[in-house]
């Protein structure tokens, strides 16, 4: 896995070795970390992500749905 971005100390964006988005949580496993490190494999407690290509369809979709000033606004 490759760390993507960096969201705090506990939270990161990274890509597994598929090339697929996921989220890692974890106390700390953000700290100290830039895009392109590797993250700490003993610091993950929880892997977020979408393996069915229905899934992901549906998230896609689900997100077109959404105004673009909602998505703004929560990323404020």
């Amino acid at each position: 896995m490759k760390v993507k971005k960096v969201f705090n100390n506990n939270i990161i964006l990274a890509e597994d070795a598929k090339l697929l988005e996921v989220i890692l949580m974890g106390k700390g496993i953000g700290y100290s970390v830039n895009p392109g490190d590797i993250p700490s494999e003993e610091k993950i407690e929880k892997v977020f992500r979408i393996d069915s290509e229905e899934l992901q369809n549906r998230f896609v979709k689900l997100v077109n749905d959404i105004p673009i000033n909602h998505i703004e606004l929560t990323k404020k």
